[in-house]
């Protein structure tokens, strides 16, 4: 079995991998004519199968560790049918969403799934199934896509066709696939608690029955530090405390009205319990501890894939390069993602898939019987 990563900015640069794949990832840039690479890519391999989406960029192991305005190819070799190609269309109804979901839970006896979505947030019904979608699927793993240009909508790759409002997936047999994944954010906890009491939107209005401003002066610092913080994209994020999973990214604060005492969340959320979390001083040593702790298990790896928020890449910028460095570091095989606009994945000691934010998934495949005991 074989894997094998390229990068390319324009279709006529694909010149085929050194070995025949069974299926090719495509993180691609917006505004790539799929199409036409797609023609390209089935003149080499007319059998081989196509999925991904669109990226605002995307990650490499190689350096520029972040590739900005190109697309990234991820050419595989897997065992004889252990894998299936699906897509379903989240603008439908949501009895027939649940009717295409139940359709594909029963491929093989035991299954996972790579997931690639497109998500248009302002059609209601698509947001609606795509969180129908992460209550069926346990053992979800993938991203949401994003863009590179606000004035393109982000997309799924399925076959040389652009889908949009589209979950593609790729459903893996587990009797003959393994899977390992590691899900990191990095922010730590002040550890107090607060309880949201009012909000409007994406606006947090009062925090335990005050202004939200106020209480978070209070206890984080004044709205001259607060916009330091998002100016430097040190963004302060709300986290919730989740039995057994540790703390996990809920909202982070974009900006803040000083008249209303408001404070602006990059998500809207409910009513319930949370704390603030800021980021650690150096973000980088503590992912490499968190790496350092969960090396792979898996003894043949075939690759990974890296879903990480596009707020991340704000966050770090330049730094960002010295996160994908670390991973680097880990994991020899080839290894492709991009930046999301939401990381799916449960935690590693569950099945139960979640939208993630924030945060950083490395999902590792392998094949079965290769793990070390």
């Amino acid at each position: 079995m074989l894997a094998q990563q390229i990068i390319l900015k324009y279709p006529e640069e694909f010149n085929g991998f050194p070995f025949k794949p069974d299926v090719i990832i495509i993180f691609a840039r917006t505004d790539l004519d799929v199409e036409k690479l797609c023609k390209i890519i089935k003149n080499f391999y007319p059998e081989a199968r196509i999925i991904g989406c669109s990226g605002a960029a995307q990650i490499m192991p190689q350096f520029p560790l972040v590739v900005e305005n190109a697309t990234v190819l991820l050419g595989i070799n897997l065992p004889e049918k252990s894998f299936q190609i699906k897509a379903l269309d989240s603008s439908v109804d949501k009895e027939s969403f649940l009717k295409e979901l139940s359709s594909i839970q029963n491929i093989f006896p035991g299954q996972f799934y790579l997931s690639f979505f497109a998500v248009n947030r302002s059609d209601f019904m698509a947001v609606k199934n795509f969180y129908t979608a992460l209550a069926h699927l346990p053992a979800c793993y993938g991203g949401v896509a994003s863009s590179d240009q606000e004035s393109q909508q982000p997309f799924v790759i399925l076959d040389g066709k652009i889908k949009y409002n589209t979950l593609g997936l790729m459903v893996l047999d587990s009797q003959q696939l393994e899977l390992e994944h590691f899900v990191f954010h990095g922010w730590q906890p002040i550890k107090r608690y607060f309880f949201i009491t009012k909000t409007n939107g994406h606006d947090l209005i009062e925090i335990d029955d005050e202004p939200a401003l106020t209480v978070y002066q209070r206890y984080i610092g004044d709205v001259q530090q607060l916009q330091k913080m998002i100016n430097d994209l040190h963004l302060p994020i709300m986290l919730v405390e989740r039995e057994k999973n540790g703390y996990i990214p809920l909202a982070a604060a974009l900006n803040y009205d000083n008249e209303t005492r408001t404070i602006l969340l990059a998500n809207q959320v409910k009513m319930e319990k949370f704390t603030f979390g800021l980021p650690p001083v150096n973000m980088i040593e503590a992912l490499a501890e968190q790496f350092d702790k969960n090396t792979t298990r898996i003894r043949n790896p075939l690759f990974t894939l890296v879903f990480s928020c596009i707020a991340r890449k704000n966050y770090l910028r330049q730094m960002a390069v010295f996160e994908y460095y670390e991973m680097s570091r880990h994991y020899s095989h080839p290894l492709a993602g991009f930046f999301t606009c939401g990381e799916i994945a449960p935690y590693p000691d569950s099945t139960d898939t979640i939208c993630h934010n924030m945060t950083l998934v490395a999902v590792t495949i392998g094949v079965k019987g290769a793990r070390d005991e």
